[in-house]
């Protein structure tokens, strides 16, 4: 069976299922300007984006669905960055998933902070969108967009 089957929105999270092999990545931050810059730049380069409005939705989305890498940003209402990766650390398989920090604080104790509760990388706002993709690709290799068939008459 091929195609993409749309689950429940979930706690604000917009989850797809997808019969392919796209490399599957979780965009967690309260600014929706910035889950639609990030969903369309990943998205045309052949990645699987799911998006949520905040940290407990973030989490919310990884009991329902395993990212290959998760974008996080720190400075989020519901629950912070730094609070998801603590609980995110306190889960089961989700804590061996790549995480990116995607933040406008940019401080040296923001950057210890989050590394140090087990972020991979962190990334400072405004963002370079190339700059992006490379931090990406540390992690997931760029997904390889399907062949077009055609016929050999």
């Amino acid at each position: 069976m091929s195609g993409r089957q749309r689950l429940k929105n979930k706690g604000g999270v917009m989850l797809q299922n997808a019969n392919t092999d796209k490399r599957k990545i979780l965009v967690v931050d309260d600014d929706e300007n910035v889950r639609l810059l990030v969903k369309v730049l990943l998205s045309r380069r052949g990645y699987e984006v799911e998006t949520a409005p905040g940290g407990m939705a973030g989490l919310a989305a990884l009991s329902l669905s395993t990212p290959d890498l998760v974008l996080l940003d720190i400075s989020m209402p519901d629950m912070d960055g730094l609070s998801f990766l603590e609980k995110r650390a306190q889960a089961g398989h989700e804590r061996d998933i790549p995480v990116i920090v995607l933040s406008g604080r940019n401080s040296d104790a923001d950057v210890a902070a989050a590394m140090n509760l087990g972020a991979s990388n962190y990334v400072a706002k405004p963002f370079q969108q190339d700059r992006l993709l490379d931090h990406i690709a540390r992690f997931l290799p760029q997904p390889t967009a399907p062949m077009p068939s055609h016929a050999v008459h």
